[in-house]
């Protein structure tokens, strides 16, 4: 059984360990709030030239834009991978882990070369240890992230899509839900593609028509400016989101890890406080058995 020194000095430990968790919840909190305003401040921009974005797409030729053309396998693509530079987060980066891994796999068994870039110090780690091929790392990138870092990824991508090195580009990354709920995502990012339901019709009494588009001052240049803005806004979302869930899920840990302290310290306070009155019950009992003895 360990001394009462021993446990005075558990005690202690525990409760500067709860003090540290406590203070990093209050942090996480802070940074979330923050995280939840750019999201908000971002959300109505982002969604509404996705929407426009999606309904050329489900208008045009796959031909008339080179970001548009799907091909016809895919020999190779390419994986940005976005986790956090720091731990202490729950599952946080794990799940990415486990999504790009899935992912991985996947591809490689339909005959598909995989190429990572990573964005975050833990998930680089972990694929490095599978001996994946990672390609790019970005560490640090969230400590004052702006659009410009984002559009520089994004970039970059479309450079090597356009120039045919990779056939497809796809993001994994957990998407901000609510404070308790984080969503793995793996969305193509190229090539840009219509979503279901996205084409829009309008009633006329003829029937049901497509609505079309008003360009200017012209198709092309719209799409050349649109198009590729639309990746570099869904990369940028995908960061955006990507650090409020990271704070959203050391909040949530943070919180467990007082929890789970406070649970330790009512414990460790009970099994000192019994080793003390047995302590006390044996002093009492040897006095009194010296008294005896001198009788």
């Amino acid at each position: 059984m360990p001394s009462l020194k021993q446990i005075r000095r558990r005690i202690v430990s525990v409760k500067s360990t709860q003090q540290i968790t406590k203070a990093m919840k209050m942090v996480a909190a802070s940074k979330l709030r923050r995280s939840q305003e750019r999201i908000t401040a971002f959300s109505a921009y982002s969604e509404k030239t996705t929407e426009v974005v999606r309904g050329l797409a489900a208008q045009i030729s796959t031909d008339e834009h080179p970001l548009l053309l799907k091909p016809e396998a895919e020999s190779k693509v390419l994986v940005i991978a976005i986790s956090s530079d720091r731990g202490l987060c729950g599952a946080f980066n794990a799940n990415v882990f486990k999504r790009t891994v899935a992912f991985i796999d996947e591809k490689q068994a339909a005959g598909t070369q995989v190429d990572i870039v990573t964005i975050g110090r833990k998930v680089n780690d972990l694929l490095k240890r599978r001996k994946a091929s990672i390609v790019e790392h970005h560490t640090g990138i969230f400590d004052r992230l702006d659009f410009a870092k984002a559009a520089s990824i994004a970039n970059q991508a479309m450079d090597q899509f356009l120039a045919g090195e990779y056939q497809g580009v796809y993001v994994v990354y957990n998407h901000f839900v609510s404070v308790i709920n984080q969503k793995m995502m793996c969305d193509q990012l190229l090539p840009l593609a219509a979503a279901p339901g996205e084409t829009k019709v309008e009633e006329t009494p003829e029937g049901t028509r497509l609505i079309d588009f008003i360009y200017e001052p012209n198709r092309g240049e719209i799409l050349n400016q649109l198009l590729p803005q639309s990746v570099r806004l869904h990369v940028y979302r995908a960061l955006l989101d990507s650090i409020a869930a990271e704070h959203a899920a050391r909040m949530s840990a943070m919180d467990s890890a007082s929890t789970n302290a406070k649970k330790a310290i009512g414990r460790l306070s009970l099994q000192y406080n019994r080793a003390r009155q047995a302590a006390i019950t044996k002093e009492l009992m040897e006095i009194v058995s010296g008294a005896e003895s001198l009788k």
